[in-house]
C-alpha cells in the first residue's frame, strides 16, 4: 500500500512539472501572415527590371462553329514563333516563354465578352505565372473592342508613365499579370498577313508596356500618332524600329530619305530598351546621340537635332523602380493602337 501511494505521489509530481514547462500563448514564435500571391510574383523592384517572360495565348469565340482547325493552327503558328521575334527584338537582352497551350472559349463559358470577364475565367482554370494575357477573338464581331493594350501594373519611374497597379486581383491574377492584349483582326487576316507579321504587331502592342510616353518636349514623339516614337528620330537600325521610328539614308546632299516602305523593323529602338529597363550605363554609351529629322517630304529631310538617352533623363528623371505604388482598383485604360511599325 505505501508502495502505491509513493507511485502515485511520483506520478502526480511528474505531471505538475510537465504542466508548468508548457508555454504561455504570448511565449509562442510569432508567424507573419501574408496576403495569399501567385508564387510567381516578383518584388516590384524586380518586376521593373525584369527580363524573362511568360505570356498566355486565348482563342475566344461566340460559339464553337467559328473555331476553326486553320484559325487554331494559326495562333499556334504565331505562339511558336514570337519567343525568337521576342528575342530579336531585345537584342536577346530578354526572353519569353509562350509554351503554355493556348486556351479556348466560348460564349457560352463566359458571362459576357470583357476583358475582365475572360481573364477572371482564364484564372479559374489555370495557373497565374503569365506576365501577359494575349486575346484572339475568332471573329472580329467577338467584341467592340479595337485591337489594343491594356497595362495593369508598371512600377517604372522615369519613363513618362504614371506609375500604375491597378488590383490585378480584377483580373483573376494574385499579382503577376501586367499587361493584356486584345487582338480583334489578326485571325480574320490570314490570307493576307504571314503569322511573322502578326507576331510583330503583338510585340509591338506589348511594347506598350514600356514605350512610349517620355520625351514629347523633346520632340522624339509623334504628334499624331500618341505613345509611339515620331517617324522622323532615326531607328539606329536600317530596316526601321518598332513604335514608330524610322531608318533615313543620306542623299549625299545634306538632305536624307526613308525607306519605311521597303522594310519591315524587327528591333526595338535602343531608347524602348532603356525604358525596358535592358539598357543600363553598364551596358550601353548612354552619351550616345540619334538623329532628329525636320521632313515635310520623306526623301528630302533635314537633320535637326540629336537627341540621346541622357538628354531623356534630364526631362524625365532617372529611370528608377518603385517599392511601393498605391495600388486602385479601377478598369485599365486601353490603348487602342493604329500599326505602322
Amino acid at each position: 500500500m505505501i508502495k502505491f501511494f509513493i507511485l502515485i505521489i511520483i506520478l502526480l509530481l511528474f505531471l505538475i512539472s510537465c504542466t508548468s514547462e508548457q508555454p504561455s500563448p504570448d511565449q509562442f514564435p510569432t508567424v507573419e501572415v501574408t496576403p495569399e500571391t501567385s508564387e510567381n510574383v516578383l518584388s516590384n523592384s524586380e518586376r521593373c527590371n525584369q527580363n524573362q517572360f511568360k505570356m498566355a495565348f486565348i482563342l475566344v469565340a461566340q460559339n464553337t462553329r467559328e473555331i476553326t482547325s486553320e484559325k487554331v493552327q494559326r495562333l499556334q503558328e504565331i505562339k511558336d514563333i514570337y519567343p525568337a521575334i521576342f528575342s530579336t527584338a531585345t537584342l536577346q537582352l530578354a526572353s519569353i516563354d509562350t509554351s503554355y497551350p493556348i486556351t479556348i472559349f466560348t460564349l457560352d463559358q463566359l458571362s459576357d465578352n470583357s476583358l475582365e470577364t475572360i481573364a477572371k475565367t482564364f484564372y479559374g482554370s489555370n495557373p497565374d505565372q503569365f506576365d501577359f494575357i494575349s486575346i484572339f477573338p475568332a471573329t472580329a464581331e467577338f467584341s467592340n473592342l479595337p485591337t489594343s493594350y491594356s497595362p495593369v501594373q508598371s512600377f517604372v519611374q522615369g519613363i513618362g508613365t504614371i506609375p500604375l497597379n491597378r488590383d490585378s486581383s480584377f483580373f483573376g491574377s494574385k499579382g503577376q499579370l501586367l499587361g493584356i492584349g486584345y487582338y480583334r483582326d489578326y485571325l480574320n487576316e490570314m490570307n493576307l498577313v504571314s503569322a511573322e507579321s502578326s507576331a510583330k504587331k503583338i510585340l509591338h502592342e506589348t511594347g506598350h508596356q514600356w514605350c512610349c510616353y517620355a520625351g514629347a518636349s523633346l520632340g522624339i514623339l509623334d504628334h499624331d500618332l500618341p505613345i509611339h516614337f515620331y517617324t522622323r528620330l532615326d531607328s539606329h537600325f536600317d530596316n526601321g524600329a518598332y513604335i514608330g521610328s524610322w531608318h533615313w539614308i543620306s542623299n549625299g546632299d545634306g538632305t536624307y530619305r526613308t525607306n519605311f516602305k521597303e522594310v519591315s523593323p524587327d528591333k526595338f529602338h535602343p531608347f524602348a530598351l532603356y525604358f525596358m529597363g535592358l539598357y543600363t550605363k553598364e551596358n550601353y554609351n548612354f552619351d550616345q546621340k540619334f538623329q532628329l529629322f525636320d521632313a515635310t517630304d520623306n526623301q528630302r529631310a533635314v537633320p535637326s537635332k540629336e537627341i540621346s538617352i541622357n538628354d531623356i533623363i534630364a526631362v524625365e528623371g532617372e529611370r528608377t523602380c518603385l517599392k511601393n505604388v498605391p495600388s486602385s482598383v479601377s478598369i485599365v485604360p486601353t490603348v487602342a493602337d493604329t500599326i505602322t511599325s
